[in-house]
């Protein structure tokens, strides 16, 4: 199990801050980190100096710590992130709302690495439950895992590409062959039947083998053509109801309220203030 602590430095000045970095004994756990919105299993101990730069402006160092306190390791609450997935993961970890529930967010390099998952379900929930079980053998008992199966539904395709989202084109296809093989497959579809919807579900269990389902769905419509650069997957050319600009162009901002992610980890997080 990880010790209950973080250790990071920030710096941060006149000018524009620079990427703040956070070190464990062993490697980085996260590589940028906005400490105002950063979750740590303890209240922070903060040091302040300020130092001469080499232009001669002033700017600021502070170390931001966090020590166990009265917790031990095996008291401590983790959520693991059950994803191999580097934007999942960074998704999942920034729109927690979990800041005031003493819970730490993890990913799975950090119990060894997630397993390798044969996704053969024929639903969101079934993936989702199998990433959980891959992985929740090797937490502690008052933690938890977290998996996430998710994929774009469209209805001129009969809910495809769906569970096949990620793979659309191929086991080895990328973004951009998944975004022209579907452009390819509505071209003719006119504007009024392009609708289409983004599907999630998370998994929580835990280890005495429960498991809970949060969902979330954002429907929208799928344009001709790939616009802006945010986001990843589909994003470029879904444009969820109520606005005029794609998931790509809106930015994660705007993303992490309003996606299929953020309205299931909505849920999550309120069944977590009333456990």
């Amino acid at each position: 199990m990880p010790p209950p602590y973080r250790l990071g430095f920030e710096m941060v000045g006149l000018s524009r801050p620079r990427d703040a970095v956070n070190w464990e004994k062993d490697e980085p756990w996260i590589t940028r980190i906005n400490t105002d919105k950063a979750r740590f299993r303890t209240p922070p101990l903060c040091l302040c100096a300020i130092s001469p730069w080499r232009d001669s402006s002033l700017r600021f160092f502070a170390i931001f710590a966090r020590f166990p306190l009265n917790h031990s390791a095996a008291e401590m609450t983790t959520i693991y992130l059950a994803t191999g997935n580097p934007h999942k993961a960074r998704e999942l970890s920034e729109m927690t709302g979990l800041e005031n529930l003493a819970l730490g967010i993890a990913l799975a390099h950090e119990l060894g690495g997630m397993p390798e998952v044969e996704e053969n379900a024929d639903t969101f929930r079934g993936n989702a439950t199998l990433k959980a079980r891959a992985l929740v053998d090797r937490i502690g008992q008052n933690d938890f895992v977290l998996a996430d199966d998710s994929g774009l539904e469209v209805d001129a395709l009969k809910g495809g590409p769906g569970i096949h989202s990620a793979r659309y084109a191929g086991a080895k296809a990328t973004d951009e062959d998944n975004l022209n093989k579907l452009l390819a497959a509505l071209r003719g579809v006119g504007e009024d039947d392009r609708g289409a919807q983004f599907t999630c579900c998370l998994i929580l269990a835990d280890a005495a083998g429960r498991f809970w389902e949060f969902s979330g769905v954002c429907r929208g419509r799928i344009i001709t053509r790939h616009l802006g650069r945010a986001g990843f997957g589909y994003d470029p050319v879904f444009v969820p109801d109520g606005y005029d600009r794609t998931f790509a162009q809106l930015g994660d901002a705007v993303k992490s309220r309003i996606s299929h992610r953020a309205r299931a980890m909505a849920k999550l997080v309120n069944w977590l203030k009333a456990r």
